[in-house]
């Protein structure tokens, strides 16, 4: 028989084995995780860095070049020179301005345009990159207004002249354009609606004239139907009047009627006639004149 070991050795024996019991259970899950658990544990540190760094690293490249701030302080010292608030406030707004300047970009306006657009501004405003950023914007709107623009009443022809003129004129400035295109085509309406105006009144007054120089069929069928009565009514009184003579024995004589027909007419001889009325054959009678017929 073997002899029997101490009583500490045995207990510590016994505390180390539970311990390595314990322990294996832990050591067995992270070995069985094995190698995709690290790149699990490397990737998410690799996204924590990015998350932490990469805003910073914009805002360095987006910051504004050490150039720049120097001009834009350099001319806010100019004009405030005396006014420290008014100076941060207008370095600011300036190097929001360029930065505005830098990333503007419009689809609808193709590369070259607006390359030519940005480089009049900075042309005209060296330095000012708000009045930079004004010209940039207002500048595209009219470019894009000039593109869009179909005016009414002027013709194709007309219109594409206009165009050419004040692109000729001013080939990078388009808002000067559109306010030379406005002024013509407004100019070039006002010419055609006074020229049709003028036609209208043209033609109103030639009608005028033909309604005055020719009546109408109602106006002439009047005047006809008064000279017709007028004629009746003339020819009714020498009738009555003729008739009324006769009655007091008198006769009217008429153009054309001599003392031969007279006679003839009531059965009378010349001499006869001429003896009543005391008269010779040879005198002239007039028309109108009254000869008594009855003995």
């Amino acid at each position: 028989m073997k002899p029997i070991e101490n009583t500490a050795t045995i207990r510590k024996e016994t505390v180390a084995l539970r311990k390595e019991t314990r322990s294996f259970p832990r050591q067995l899950t992270l070995e069985g995780r094995g190698a995709p658990f690290c790149l699990l544990r490397c990737a998410a540190v690799v996204m924590l860095c990015l998350v932490l760094i990469a805003p910073l690293s914009v805002c360095l490249a987006d910051d504004v070049p050490s150039h720049v701030i120097t001009v834009i302080k350099q001319k806010a010292a100019r004009e405030f020179p005396n006014d420290e608030n008014l100076r941060l406030l207008t370095i600011e707004r300036q190097k929001n301005a360029y930065r505005a300047v830098r990333q503007y970009s419009n689809k609808k306006i193709p590369g070259n345009i607006l390359a030519r657009i940005k480089k009049r501004a900075v042309f005209e405003c060296p330095g000012d990159y708000c009045a930079q950023q004004y010209l940039i914007e207002s500048q595209s709107r009219d470019y894009l207004y000039l593109k869009d623009y179909l005016p009414e009443d002027v013709s194709h022809q007309a219109f594409i002249k206009i165009m050419r003129n004040a692109e000729l004129e001013f080939p990078d400035d388009f808002s000067t354009q559109r306010l030379i295109v406005d002024a013509k085509v407004k100019k070039y309406q006002d010419i055609e609606r006074a020229s049709s105006f003028e036609g209208e009144a043209r033609g109103i007054e030639q009608a005028d004239i033909e309604k005055k120089t020719v009546p109408d069929s109602a106006t002439q069928i009047m005047q006809t139907e008064e000279v017709q009565t007028s004629e009746v009514i003339h020819e009714e009184e020498k009738e009555a009047s003729e008739k009324t003579s006769a009655e007091k024995g008198y006769h009217v004589i008429e153009k054309g009627e001599n003392l031969f027909r007279i006679s003839l007419r009531y059965g009378l001889t010349v001499s006869e006639l001429c003896h009543i009325n005391g008269i010779n054959p040879q005198d002239v009678i007039k028309p109108g004149q009254k000869l008594l017929v009855t003995p």
